[in-house]
């Protein structure tokens, strides 16, 4: 069908808030607007960020917005692996910690709900194949300002991750000087953090195959440990002073690791791994060491969520396979290395590396000497440094695309000339950064805790997400579900971690939390309501503008003292202005898409426009099989919603078609909607596009009941069906009985209520 979207020759002047679109030229003169429409199609300035689509899209062969090369399997894991198997860098000392020797068994679990997770990402994202993870998910199944919660823990992740990593990096370097002092690595890390926001500004962050190459590096380099440590424990382990030999008075120095050349006999000393199994306990008893050391090793699956935001750039079939490839390098390294120590050093000297953070290093020395030890620090270095990067590249997509949503100045959506980059983005993510390796010295204990808190939440709120997308959007097909009960023991496992670490963390961590939490919470919640605060403050000030609503009453001191001298400029620059600006945000159309008109779901999308959105146009937009089908009226049922909610603009707008993405990209265009403000109701049967081929439209139908649901109210109607026939016969049998008796009831006994 060839179609036409420029300005109609002839509008019909209509007050009724009825439209009708025809898209075929020849039905053009019949395409009915609003006044109030026409003006703003004629008035609107569209901004470039908006991604409304040109005219000479919709005549071409349509393409979807997503269309494009997409990452493959190797290329997309390079991305998220260096996330996720960097953290075998610090946290194998921080889980040894609080575990002892138990740390392996933590990280072992942690490898077991990491694969309870491979099923939960997987329903989630392939229902909702949109770029935003947690913030994309609870955005369709929640309201936007609990969404905008998700979103702000994972921007403070995004910071504590870039920092954790730049700490890490210098931390592995400075073991390479004889003198550690030499190297300060507060200056160093800012230095890190300033090369990766270099790296952003000039548009060179987002190398996928700079990513592969860095991962692979990476997995060779931490194979090669591996292999020639453990090598080391099968035919020459170290081996330490037996405290049996010295309370038997042996001459033999406490604490000396040795080997089996050494001069002390084999009878003063036992093999390193045996004496942490026999003589060190978790310094918490087993339990609480168990507990808080899985606590702390939950920091092991950081990044596991980073493929999720990202998503679109993927290629089908991809995701899935990206999160089996982190699990399977997360589940053999960290619970191996945590072993390999055990092997190799006491478990004091572990955990000491906590701080220092440069475990695998000393590790590599003591397996093969300082070749290995020099690969090792390298490419902690390389890798610590690619997951900075990645941070800033995630920071900066979920942050656009919060900024898309009107959840944050639209200041950052503005671009550099040089490179087309978002600078006050990268530039504010860097300051943020530093401000954290400033506030923490770089101690990667606090930095862990402000993220475990900050991540484990987010985690925690992506199963609460797929418990609602089971009960509420049902119908979006995914080609995995995941029973009910793995994702509540997923839930308590994650709930478990942060209650661990909170209860385990220092002030210093919780006091950065809420600090660093704020600088996104408040930003955020000021954009949502800024309508509310703008009213607030014109109102405020409106005591002491000299006009008409102040005369012939008694004037306060407030007024008395600014209305002759400022009242002018306050009324002009202030309550104007700010009136002005809330009758702008609210005078621009939503466009809902609605297949039935029925009432409940227009009522809900109604209250939750009202709920999340500042803009209070909403239209309700239908699009009919054919158009003998269009109406000649509106439908009474938005007459009735016009007379109820008088504070919005209400519109009904009948065209005709095939709903799919072609329809969605006309819409947008012929009103100036971006597609952040179109939505829809829960997927159909009748609908063969996908969530992502239609343009990632929010979804805010009511509740639907899952097709299980449906299927045991069936059967319980049918039950409760039948048993009536049933007692509906016994009591005709008992009235037959009772009448050939006479009036006896004696051989058939009345059936029970």
């Amino acid at each position: 069908m060839a179609l036409d979207m420029s300005r109609p020759i002839h509008q019909e002047k209509n007050a009724d808030s009825f439209e009708i679109l025809n898209w075929e030229q020849k039905e053009r003169r019949t395409t009915v607007l609003t006044d109030k429409t026409s003006h703003y199609i004629r008035n609107s300035r569209v901004k470039l960020t908006d991604n409304i689509p040109q005219e000479s899209e919709l005549f071409e062969n349509f393409k979807s917005p997503h269309a494009g090369k997409k990452l493959g399997c190797w290329l997309a894991t390079g991305i998220c692996g260096n996330n996720i198997t960097s953290s075998c860098l610090y946290v194998i000392a921080l889980c040894a910690v609080q575990a002892g020797k138990f740390a392996p068994l933590a990280l072992a679990l942690i490898a077991g709900l990491l694969y309870l997770f491979r099923g939960i990402y997987t329903e989630v994202v392939e229902a909702l194949p949109v770029n935003g993870g947690t913030y994309n998910l609870l955005l369709n199944t929640t309201s936007k300002s609990k969404a905008s919660i998700a979103a702000c823990l994972t921007m403070l992740s995004y910071v504590t991750t870039a920092v954790i990593s730049s700490t890490s990096a210098m931390r592995y370097i400075q073991t390479m000087f004889e003198n550690p002092d030499d190297f300060d690595v507060i200056l160093w890390t800012i230095a890190c953090l300033g090369l990766a926001c270099f790296l952003n500004l000039m548009g060179i962050g987002e190398s996928a195959i700079v990513a592969l190459v860095i991962f692979l590096f990476h997995m060779v380099s931490v194979s090669m440990l591996i292999l020639t440590g453990f090598y080391l424990v099968f035919t020459d382990m170290p081996r330490i002073a037996d405290p049996d030999a010295l309370n038997a008075n042996m001459p033999v120095a406490s604490n000396a690791t040795i080997t089996a050349n050494a001069t002390i006999t084999a009878n003063a000393t036992m093999p390193m791994l045996l004496y942490n199994w026999k003589h060190t306990s978790p310094p918490r008893g087993v339990f609480l060491g168990l507990f808080y050391g899985y606590s702390n090793a939950l920091l092991g699956i950081s990044g596991f969520e980073s493929s999720s935001n990202y998503v679109e750039e993927q290629a089908p079939g991809v995701f899935p396979k990206t999160l089996r490839n982190m699990w399977i390098a997360v589940a053999i390294i960290n619970p191996f290395l945590a072993l390999l120590a055990q092997c190799l050093m006491p478990i004091d000297e572990i955990g000491a590396q906590a701080e220092s953070g440069a475990l695998l290093s000393i590790l590599a020395e003591q397996s093969s000497g300082e070749w290995l030890k020099t690969i090792i620090v390298i490419d902690g270095a390389t890798v610590l440094i690619g997951a900075v990067i990645v941070a800033f590249v995630g920071f900066t997509g979920l942050s656009h695309r919060m900024t898309l949503d009107r959840c944050m100045p639209q200041v950052l959506l503005r671009r550099n000339r040089l490179r087309g980059t978002r600078h006050w983005i990268i530039i504010g993510f860097f300051l943020l950064t530093t401000a954290l390796v400033l506030q923490t010295q770089g101690n990667i204990e606090t930095m862990a805790g402000i993220y475990t808190m900050a991540f484990l939440t987010v985690m925690i709120l992506f199963t609460i997400g797929n418990m609602l997308i089971k009960l509420k959007r049902s119908s979006l097909p995914t080609p995995k579900r995941v029973p009910f009960p793995i994702v509540i023991l997923a839930f308590g496992m994650m709930l478990s971690g942060l209650l661990g670490n909170i209860l385990s963390q220092d002030l210093n961590s919780i006091q950065g939390f809420l600090i660093f939490g704020s600088f996104f919470f408040i930003p955020v919640q000021v954009m949502l309501n800024r309508v509310y605060l703008m009213r607030i403050i014109s109102t405020s000030v409106r005591p002491c503008i000299d006009d008409s609503s102040t005369r012939g009453r008694k004037r306060g001191c407030c007024v008395k003292l600014f209305q002759p001298y400022f009242g002018g400029f306050i009324k002009e620059k202030i309550h104007d202005s700010l009136v002005s600006s809330c009758i702008k945000l609210e005078d621009k159309p939503l466009v809902f898409f609605t297949s039935n008109d029925d009432p409940p779901v227009l009522l809900e999308a109604i209250r939750y426009f009202l709920s999340n959105e500042s803009r209070r146009w909403y239209k309700f937009v239908r699009v009919y099989d054919d158009k003998n089908s269009l109406p000649s009226r509106i439908p009474p049922i938005y007459v009735s919603f016009k007379k109820i909610f008088t504070e919005v603009s209400i519109d009904y707008v009948a065209t005709w078609g095939s709903f799919g993405p072609e329809m969605v990209q006309q819409i947008s265009f012929r009103y100036k909607v971006p597609r952040n403000f179109m939505f829809m109701s829960s997927f159909g049967s009748g609908i063969t596009n996908s969530f992502m081929e239609l343009g990632g439209l929010r979804l805010i139908a009511p509740n639907t009941k899952p097709a299980e649901e449906e299927d045991v109210n069936q059967r319980m109607s049918q039950r409760l069906s039948s048993q009536r026939v049933a007692n509906q016969q016994s009591n005709n049998v008992y009235a037959v009985s009772k009448s050939f008796s006479g009036g006896k009831s004696s051989v058939v006994p009345e059936p029970a209520a």
